[in-house]
């Protein structure tokens, strides 16, 4: 990691999560740079352990993907902001879980009510759908309350999101379970709950409620109670 002609620059293996994480909430050996003030950008280049497809029967890592991405941040006015982000998908030549190479767009936009209360809305379009006759668009939307901040104790925050996806939208979702449920071809809709909290200094703790359903193909309901405790140094 460090800084090039402006840009912040980070490889090697890593975590990272573009905008809201509706599409790209990414793990595995990347280039990522980071760079603007004003119209603020995030352009990376990888390979993911956490990128997988779903069929009805079997779910894999598709790590030998080329997935690729440009997000943008910027701050229309004091309260407003606008995001927009372009991802590529080009899938291995893997023939037992092919693949579909597509291009995903997402438009987005933000408003503060206050320090403490915001709301964001993205639309998502896919250049295919990833199952003839399925939908290759969606939308997803988040109210959140505070926040559980890492540098604050006793600092807390809830949030609510609302999913309306196709598959094709879908690179790894921030839900953590669209893989895990079987969506990822046929995409999820529903909500999901969450509460975070610092217990100390660097020390915060998340728990999120999810009631999920397939957007496309078979009747699949899902629901699901996810925790974890985040170490921050």
């Amino acid at each position: 990691s460090g800084n090039i002609g402006g840009a912040k620059v980070t490889a090697g293996r890593q975590y990272f999560k573009v905008g809201s994480g509706y599409t790209a909430d990414l793990t595995g050996d990347a280039v990522k740079v980071d760079f603007g003030n004003v119209l603020k950008a995030t352009a990376f280049y990888g390979r993911f352990d956490s990128d997988t497809e779903s069929t009805s029967s079997a779910s894999t890592s598709l790590k030998d993907n080329d997935v690729y991405g440009l997000g943008l941040s910027y701050d229309v006015a004091d309260n407003v902001i606008f995001k927009a982000a372009y991802y590529g998908v080009d899938g291995s030549n893997d023939l037992t879980f092919p693949v579909v190479d597509r291009d995903i767009y997402t438009v987005g936009l933000g408003y503060n009510f206050s320090d403490d209360l915001s709301l964001y809305g993205e639309y998502l379009k896919a250049s295919d759908e990833l199952v003839a006759g399925y939908s290759d668009d969606g939308w997803a939307a988040t109210l959140a309350y505070k926040g559980a901040k890492a540098s604050k104790a006793g600092s807390w925050g809830l949030y609510g999101t609302y999913y309306d996806q196709s598959g094709a939208t879908i690179i790894d979702h921030v839900s953590e379970g669209a893989a895990d449920f079987k969506f990822n071809k046929q995409g999820i809709k529903g909500y999901e709950l969450g509460l975070g909290y610092t217990f100390a200094k660097n020390i915060v703790g998340e728990v999120s409620y999810y009631d999920l359903e397939s957007k496309d193909g078979a009747d699949t309901d899902n629901k699901m109670l996810w925790s974890r405790v985040t170490f921050s140094f």
